[in-house]
């Protein structure tokens, strides 16, 4: 009976160490990929004068990054850059690639993540070839002109709201809206100012009209479903504000056309 009972204790100990393995009762891939809480991962796209990695260093730099370095230093967080592309920066978001980012605010976004309060706001304009007739929106929108923009951007959004003989070109990235403008393919490229500005100038036969179409705002999102995330970008966008952190950052990188938001209180 003695035997029995010890072969019995020693199969349901076997049975119950292979039940806790099954269970996950050690470490696992999946918990091993997940990035320490103290970690702070953001998404960029290329935006020149925003987020762009310098060819000299291969350090992604540029307003957007320095203003998360400032997020992450205040809130004791490890900065971990993930680089993507305009049209897909908010499925990232929400597929876990990372935590957070800044983009323009438009309805479409709107309803997939939550923006906090805007931080900043820049002008629109369009950067044309040199000596041509274009003068902004009001002699741009007539049949036969192709204008370039980046896909699902903000500056397609308030495009498409305003065109109504112009074809509007939607391209994958700035990079190639841009270099659609170079060859002729098209006749204008619509952008915020500053980085219109700077995107062209290794162009010297481009130039930004002095006109604007509309108005970019600009801010953190996240997660609709990261309610703790978002709560502390909120403050942090209110702090950036508040504290001066914008304007300064602004005033460093010397961008034209872009100013900051207004200090939310509250």
């Amino acid at each position: 009976m003695s035997t029995r009972r010890k072969l019995l204790g020693g199969t349901l100990a076997a049975v119950a160490a292979l039940v806790v393995a099954a269970c996950g009762g050690g470490s696992t891939d999946q918990d091993t990929a997940a990035p320490p809480a103290d970690t702070l991962r953001v998404g960029w796209a290329e935006l020149a004068g925003y987020a762009h990695r310098d060819p000299a260093t291969n350090q992604v730099e540029g307003l957007y990054i320095d203003l998360w370095q400032d997020i992450a230093t205040h809130t004791g967080r490890q900065l971990e850059l993930v680089e993507d592309t305009w049209p897909t920066l908010v499925l990232g978001v929400n597929a876990g690639k990372y935590d957070a980012s800044i983009a323009g605010v438009t309805n479409e976004r709107s309803q997939q993540v939550d923006f906090t309060s805007p931080i900043m706001q820049s002008d629109f304009t369009f950067a044309v070839k040199g000596g041509t007739v274009w003068q902004g929106i009001e002699n741009l929108d007539r049949p036969g002109v192709k204008i370039a923009v980046t896909s699902g951007s903000n500056t397609d959004e308030a495009l498409t709201k305003i065109v109504e003989n112009a074809e509007i070109v939607r391209l994958r990235d700035v990079g190639g809206a841009l270099l659609s403008l170079s060859s002729g393919s098209v006749d204008a490229m619509a952008g915020v100012r500053d980085y219109l500005g700077k995107s062209i100038v290794n162009n010297p036969d481009l130039t930004v009209l002095p006109s604007r179409f509309d108005v970019s705002t600009q801010a953190i999102f996240v997660r609709k479903d990261d309610s703790l995330l978002r709560s502390t970008m909120e403050a942090e966008a209110r702090r950036l504000l508040s504290d001066g952190v914008v304007a300064d950052k602004l005033a460093a990188r010397g961008l034209v056309g872009v100013e900051a938001g207004k200090p939310v209180n509250g």
